[in-house]
């Protein structure tokens, strides 16, 4: 909430813990295209919320975010377990599915260099995840490589999709394959998006100036 209004943009806002058993919150869920519900709306009507649910200093909320969500982009490194292990599923399923030319989808060159390069996309998400460990090991906080992390991890997870629908082809219509290939467009979106992500790296890592 914005508690100093003399100041301009990211300043003076205050972070605020909600007791979401108040009075006057109304949550209302929302149905995603995949018939899951993973967000809602939420109505405050005259809520009051104790000043001593503050969280970090006042008028620091937006850096109270921006480290929040920079872990949280962090932890998406974790997440090439879930990548690689979809990948060998789909690598497998390539060596079984019959192909065009009479052989497994995986003797298609054009497959298989689409196969090959989702698999380098999971190792690589596999090293961001190694040198996030490593650096929260030697007591460094989580910075810019958290995006890099969350952007290598959802187009990764959206070109495997992709690929298991040329693997599989009407098959991949129904099933997990399917369910994923819907729910992979709002990974480019959530926790920041590609675009938004883009921008960090190319201005804390690459040293790049504003646009």
């Amino acid at each position: 909430m914005r508690t100093n209004p003399e100041v301009a943009k990211h300043k003076g806002i205050s972070c605020l813990l909600v007791d979401m058993s108040l009075p006057g919150i109304e949550v209302r869920p929302l149905i995603t295209i995949t018939g899951e519900i993973e967000f809602n709306e939420i109505f405050f009507t005259d809520v009051r919320v104790p000043v001593d649910q503050t969280l970090g200093p006042v008028n620091e909320g937006w850096r109270v975010a921006m480290t929040t969500l920079a872990y949280e982009r962090g932890t998406v490194a974790k997440l090439h377990l879930g990548l690689r292990s979809k990948v060998s599923r789909l690598l497998e399923l390539a060596r079984e599915t019959p192909g065009r030319g009479g052989g497994p989808a995986s003797a298609d060159p054009v497959l298989r260099h689409k196969l090959a390069r989702i698999y380098l996309e999971a190792e690589l998400l596999k090293l961001i995840s190694d040198r996030a460990i490593s650096a929260e090991l030697h007591g460094r906080a989580m910075g810019p490589e958290g995006s890099l992390a969350k952007l290598v991890w959802s187009e990764a997870e959206q070109h495997l999709t992709e690929v298991a629908s040329d693997v599989l082809g009407p098959d991949a219509l129904s099933g997990p394959w399917a369910r994923d290939r819907v729910y992979s467009r709002a990974l480019t979106i959530a926790g920041g998006t590609t675009q938004v992500n883009k921008n960090i790296v190319a201005q804390r890592v690459l040293g790049l100036p504003r646009g």
